[in-house]
């Protein structure tokens, strides 16, 4: 398309960012981080791009960052930072698996499958190059995001990476 003025699509009582968006089922969904609100909920656009509709909360109760969903040997995936205690949003990376990006997701372990300030926190979509699977990631060692990773995977189940 071509470049048009900003104009606000999506409004909330909280902070909202990091705004993830794909197809689906012939619709096209976004899944905004509001980890404020402890919650994550999915927007259906009901007028790409400006006019979206909330559709359902996906998972409540905890302070997710970053959502990103991907697919890996047939089976969906949610990746995102959870501010675990004595950790902070940008270390501690949380897994989830489902049958579909919409829904129902259910926690992989007990805690998260990543402790590490280097690579935890998503930066992006989870690519497939060269016949494996990159996950960007944020390199928050020197503070929040200054910097840039890319995480092979070689192996994503229940168990975790």
């Amino acid at each position: 398309g071509r470049a048009d003025n900003p104009r606000v699509v999506l409004e909330a009582d909280r902070h909202l960012s990091y705004p993830v968006v794909f197809r689906h089922g012939g619709e096209i969904w976004m899944m905004p981080e509001s980890s404020a609100g402890h919650r994550l909920d999915l927007y259906r656009a009901e007028r790409f791009p400006d006019r979206w509709v909330r559709d359902r909360t996906l998972i409540e109760g905890v302070a997710l960052s970053d959502a990103t969903p991907f697919q890996a040997d047939g089976r969906w995936w949610l990746t995102a930072t959870a501010a675990e205690e004595g950790g902070s949003s940008w270390d501690c990376l949380a897994l989830y698996g489902g049958e579909s990006p919409l829904g129902p997701w259910t926690r992989c372990g007990e805690g998260p499958v990543l402790v590490d300030a280097s690579c935890a926190r998503p930066a992006g979509h989870v690519q497939s190059i060269g016949g494996a699977l990159w996950r960007p990631a944020q390199d928050c060692v020197g503070g929040y995001g200054p910097g840039l990773a890319l995480c092979r995977i070689d192996h994503v189940g229940e168990e975790g990476f």
